[in-house]
């Protein structure tokens, strides 16, 4: 398998010809290419083709013309290995052999100076299993290939199999990564040779920063895979990606899909590879695409998520969860700098909102403490009515009873005709007092008296009875 080689020169202030060679380590005195490049030039391309896998020197010498050797001014070893083994086959028809390749006249030993340095992986005969490298054909690590029983036929196909060792395969565990690497630092810059790993999140720290290599150091589909489930003290690991370089991922509800910066929280772990020169992209399922979200549980820890308590927050720790917040549109989040006041309190009917700092990472959660959720009147065109102060997610609407009127009897105190009349034995009285048949008492604490109506305000208890719920918010 032939591995085409690229190289880039800088700046080269030379005036006559560069002339460039390439050999391999373990025969150094034989060149296998060169070439003479008309100088000076400035970030100039050029290409080796045709080279076997293997390690090589690349000499540079300054030459007067276009033939001549030069004087050696540079040389650098290059790797033209691959991380896996590459095997080539070689096909030989007897009586028709390629120009340089002979064979004996008993039809039993193929000469080839193309197999000189080559590893035989195996060697077949047409119509016939392949041969036993130990009792059945030689090879003698130069060019000539011989059988040891029996001989070639004309027209026969005699097929050898070389292998380039250019490494072991490489193993992973489950395709995901190659190796580990543990992270404790709280700040952490990975290098190319960090490719590949699985990146252990487990810093001692209540915040950790972890940046990736330039994508430039690195092949398409090289990638990390972030894992932090193993006992890191931070909850929400940070990926920075450098320079010019994003993550393109639309899984959020934004209007971007390009991030400088990426979380992994606790339990979490995610893969993510380059796209291209430009852009990683996701791989794994990620669950911060849940953030935000407003669920009820039936105790206050849930994993991953935040109750909504009023709790202050900050947004270094909550990395995805203050990005969330800092992007709400501001129907949605109150900007309060005194949120970071030990005793700050919602503005009433907004308890539940986010509030934040207008200049600092803080924020406080909803406080939606004794509350039931109501849907709003129009999903689509919410916060449009200035006189419903709860008509936006979060706000809050009161949902009681108005006060109104319990009528009771009262006993009958009149003399004289002993049938009832309208004026003097059921004399219905608007008081809670006097001497009439039928009396009222007040339930409720709007002062409006009309009976069974129902109020966005007032009351004393819910008309709905409730089951005790905790409101939390994924992270």
């Amino acid at each position: 398998m032939a591995v085409n080689l690229q190289i880039t020169l800088g700046t080269v202030n030379y005036t006559d010809f560069l002339h460039v060679t390439a050999a391999k380590v373990s025969d150094p005195g034989a060149i296998v290419w060169e070439t003479w490049i008309n100088v000076p030039v400035a970030n100039y391309n050029f290409v080796i083709p045709g080279l076997d896998p293997d390690d090589y020197y690349v000499s540079f010498y300054d030459s007067p013309d276009n033939v001549s050797l030069g004087t050696l001014v540079s040389q650098c070893f290059v790797n033209a290995k691959t991380n896996e083994y590459q095997y080539e086959l070689i096909f030989y028809t007897i009586g028709a052999l390629p120009d340089g390749v002979t064979i004996n006249d008993e039809l039993t030993e193929i000469t080839d100076p193309y197999l000189n340095g080559k590893t035989i992986a195996s060697a077949t005969k047409e119509g016939f299993r392949p041969l036993d490298p130990a009792d059945e054909y030689t090879f003698d690590n130069v060019s000539k290939i011989a059988l040891t029983t029996g001989n070639f036929s004309d027209g026969e196909k005699f097929c050898v199999t070389i292998k380039y060792a250019t490494g072991t395969v490489s193993a992973s565990a489950g395709g995901l990564y190659t190796g580990t690497l543990n992270v404790t630092e709280a700040t952490k810059t990975l290098l190319a040779a960090d490719k590949n790993k699985r990146i252990r999140c487990v810093g001692v720290a209540a915040t950790q920063v972890i940046t990736a290599m330039a994508l430039s150091s690195i092949n398409i589909d090289d990638g990390l895979y972030f894992d932090n489930s193993c006992g890191g003290v931070a909850v929400q690991v940070k990926i920075l990606i450098p320079g010019a370089d994003r993550i393109r991922f639309n899984g959020f509800m934004t209007v971007s899909n390009e991030f400088a910066e990426f979380w992994v929280s606790k339990g979490e772990h995610f893969l993510m590879r380059k796209f291209n020169d430009d852009y990683w992209e996701i791989i794994t399922d990620y669950k911060g695409v849940y953030v935000g979200e407003r669920f009820a549980a039936r105790y206050k820890n849930m994993p991953g998520a935040l109750p909504e308590d009023g709790a202050l927050i900050d947004g270094n720790e909550y990395g995805r969860k203050w990005w969330f917040v800092d992007g709400l549109p501001v129907t949605h989040v109150i900007i309060d700098d005194d949120v970071i006041d030990p005793g700050y309190v919602h503005p009433a009917g907004k308890e539940g909102l986010f509030v934040k700092h207008s200049t600092l990472k803080k924020f406080r959660m909803p406080n939606t403490q004794s509350m039931s959720e109501k849907g709003l009147k129009n999903f689509n065109t919410y916060g449009a009515d200035a006189t419903r102060v709860y008509d936006y997610p979060g706000g809050f609407q009161e949902q009681k009873n108005l006060k109104h009127r319990h009528f009771v009897a009262n006993s009958h105190s009149g003399t004289g005709n002993t049938s009832l009349t309208l004026t003097n034995k059921l004399n219905f009285q608007n008081e809670t007092g006097g001497i009439g048949d039928f009396k009222y008492t007040f339930n409720g604490s709007n002062d409006e008296p009309n009976i069974g109506l129902l109020s966005e305000s007032g009351g004393d208890f819910n008309i709905v009875n409730n089951i005790g719920v905790i409101y939390v918010s994924r992270i």
